[in-house]
């Protein structure tokens, strides 16, 4: 299989609350909404490319998240910067640290759910990182 023949669509996300959400997303990547009915909605980029699927439903603990977490990579280290400004102008909470044995910086944002976003930047070539962070599969 190629990269055209498998890819993947969204990431569907519960919510409390699906305008909550989309403002936040949409601040947060610029992302679009690109459909909507009364209690859903999905993300796109600016381009059309799904990003996330989301619906109400109220999540009382973050172990009852199917979502541990949604991991994004930056391509350049000033992207990191942006994104981290624009969770603190949007009252996020966040935590950024490098790790240094793989020189990959890791950024936390956490969404109005409590739903963790993980961003990371290498300066690899490959999307994909010689080791994956361990941090990802934390709560």
């Amino acid at each position: 299989m190629s990269d055209a023949d498998v890819r993947l669509q969204a990431a569907v996300l519960h919510v409390g609350s699906v305008d909550r959400a989309t403002a936040f997303y949409t601040r947060l990547l610029g992302l679009e909404v690109a459909r909507r009915s009364p209690d859903a909605a999905l993300l796109a980029t600016p381009a059309g490319t799904s990003t996330i699927a989301m619906r109400e439903r109220h999540v009382q603990h973050v172990t009852d998240r199917i979502v541990q977490a949604l991991v994004w990579r930056l391509a350049t280290i000033d992207l990191l910067d942006d994104l981290e400004r624009r969770a603190e102008d949007l009252s996020a909470q966040t935590t950024r640290h490098l790790l240094a044995e793989d020189a990959i910086t890791v950024l936390n944002v956490w969404d109005p759910e409590g739903q963790r976003l993980v961003f990371l930047h290498h300066d690899g070539e490959n999307d994909v990182p010689e080791r994956i962070p361990a941090e990802v599969f934390w709560y």
